[in-house]
């Protein structure tokens, strides 16, 4: 029973680093989606400019 509870801490430790990774690529490519945003000024920054101003 011990040697199980090890492992499925083990699992945790290795999932909850996945999620880590995950979460720093996603929030780069969000943050770069975004700047390109602003330094083209497409349309959907109008967008959001309309949003926010509501």
């Amino acid at each position: 029973m011990q040697i199980e509870y090890f492992h499925i801490l083990h699992y945790i430790e290795i999932f909850n680093e996945i999620i880590y990774q995950l979460r720093q690529i996603i929030g780069q490519v969000i943050l770069d989606q975004h700047l390109s945003y602003h330094n083209r000024n497409l349309p959907s920054q109008f967008l959001e400019d309309q949003i926010q101003g509501s």
